[in-house]
């Protein structure tokens, strides 16, 4: 074998790999065999590149926040006026790591409907 074709065949597979990250509905003709009862091949909600850059987006967000309320209240309860909390802020955190994400989710889909605002509350409290 060439000692090329093991680069040659890994260009190809990840310019194949970006062609169907930014552009799915390429490979609509390829996958269609593989469905059943004409269900859709390729849902078009947006490329997966768009997808992934909007999670992204939605975890940066939420982990600013949560930093930001993290710090501001380590550094509230290490200081002596703030020290009578600190016991307080150990049963908060303890709280609220014994529910699971999926359970946060449960009760804020009711709250504030679907979208990414119950995605962000689970996210800034885990």
């Amino acid at each position: 074998m060439k000692a090329w074709l093991p680069s040659l065949l890994r260009l190809a597979l990840v310019v194949v790999l970006i062609a169907f990250v930014t552009n799915p509905g390429w490979f609509e003709p390829l996958l269609k065999p593989l469905t059943e009862n004409n269900a859709p091949v390729i849902y078009n909600q947006g490329s997966l590149l768009t997808l992934t850059l909007l999670h992204l987006r939605t975890v940066l967000i939420a982990t600013v926040a949560a930093t930001i309320v993290a710090v501001a209240l380590a550094i509230l309860v290490t200081r002596p006026a703030g020290a009578e909390f600190l016991p307080l802020s150990h049963s908060l955190v303890n709280i609220g790591q014994t529910f699971p994400p999926v359970a946060v989710l449960a009760l804020a889909v009711p709250a504030v409907g679907f979208g990414e605002k119950p995605t962000l509350i689970a996210l800034f409290l885990y």
